[in-house]
């Protein structure tokens, strides 16, 4: 087995991916980037990395590289990621994708000229609850879907008290785009394409400048209806909740991220009560990075794509902008291709 060298860029979630790829066989991770360098030194010695640098750019230039894994701050991942495709490396992005639509489809067009292998860190698609749900829905356990919905929601007041220097505060980004992406990712994925969103949102939190909550109401194609909920200003004991529930003829399915298990509420099953299914639990990061390695390494489609990652963020942009304007947008995918 060939060996891979990686290099991760960005030193937050960053450190979550070095581990990962650590741990998969035949892949040394040998460079990293942060601006911080407090943040690179302590990287650097707690994982053994021999190069380390403020400059991604010098990185990118490194002929032993196959893979770079992007997880710096929302704003800087279009640029950095056409950069590493132009460099030819392999690209695993954190979500979004990107901010804009037209750099999400610069993205895009890159990859498919490249031919490089370029994923998006989605790892809700690698929960293995959500994994179930999916697996479930297309076997046709509940029938052909009709609805489906998901729930974002966090305390997010800890960053109150965070340095105004903190990039989220800093360059205050609307937290469809860097929270709720993640939900409309799990949705394409088990319902299907969604075609128009109709948005509310509100503001809660007085320290950050941006609406903090979201109420959407989706269209899929085929006729498929769903919701999606973002909540960030509560303070909640349970600092963190991620669902996922579809609906069909047949019943329904459900899950949460934070308990590991499948609730299959389905008339046909045996009992009087919902059947819990324990599922196994697993490191979604892990499986993500260890799938991307193996299409890195086989020749393989990653799970998801570049394209998913901007039609991604084409539905994020619509469910701001209706909340914004007070009305139905429907989603743009026509530079997305």
């Amino acid at each position: 087995m060939d060996p891979i060298r990686a290099a991760v860029i960005g030193l937050g979630i960053g450190r979550r991916h070095i581990q990962a790829l650590q741990e998969v066989p035949g892949v040394e991770v040998v460079a990293i980037a942060d601006t911080d360098e407090k943040a690179l030194d302590r990287a650097r010695g707690d994982f053994s990395i021999p190069f380390a640098t403020t400059e991604y750019q010098r990185v990118l230039e490194r002929q032993d590289l196959d893979i770079v894994s992007i997880c710096t701050p929302d704003r800087f991942h279009a640029e950095q990621a056409l950069a590493a495709l132009d460099a030819g490396k392999h690209v695993l992005c954190e979500k979004p994708l990107a901010l804009t639509l037209d750099d999400a489809s610069q993205i895009v067009r890159k990859a498919a000229r490249t031919g490089l292998k370029f994923m998006v860190g989605h790892n809700y698609r690698f929960v293995p609850q959500f994994v179930k749900v999916k697996q479930l829905a297309a076997s046709g356990a509940v029938g052909d879907l009709f609805y489906g919905e998901s729930s974002y929601v966090q305390d997010l007041y800890f960053m109150e008290g965070l340095n105004p220097d903190y990039w989220r505060l800093k360059d205050p980004q609307d937290f469809y785009l860097g929270g709720a992406v993640h939900n409309v990712d799990l949705l394409r994925w088990v319902v299907g394409e969604i075609e128009e969103v109709h948005s509310y949102s509100t503001h809660v939190m007085p320290f950050y400048s941006l609406d903090d909550n979201y109420a959407s109401d989706l269209r899929f194609t085929g006729g498929r209806i769903g919701r999606l909920l973002l909540i960030l200003g509560s303070r909640l004991k349970d600092k963190f909740y991620v669902d996922l529930s579809v609906y069909g003829p047949g019943g329904s399915l459900k899950a949460v991220m934070q308990r590991d298990e499948i609730v299959q509420n389905v008339a046909a099953l045996d009992g009087d009560m919902p059947l819990v299914q324990p599922i196994e639990h697993a490191d979604s990061h892990a499986l993500e990075i260890a799938h991307f390695v193996e299409c890195v390494r086989n020749d393989k489609t990653p799970l998801v794509t570049a394209v998913d990652g901007a039609r991604d963020v084409a539905v994020c942009l619509a469910a701001i902008r209706s909340a914004r304007e007070k009305r139905s947008i429907a989603v743009d995918y026509t530079s997305i291709q």
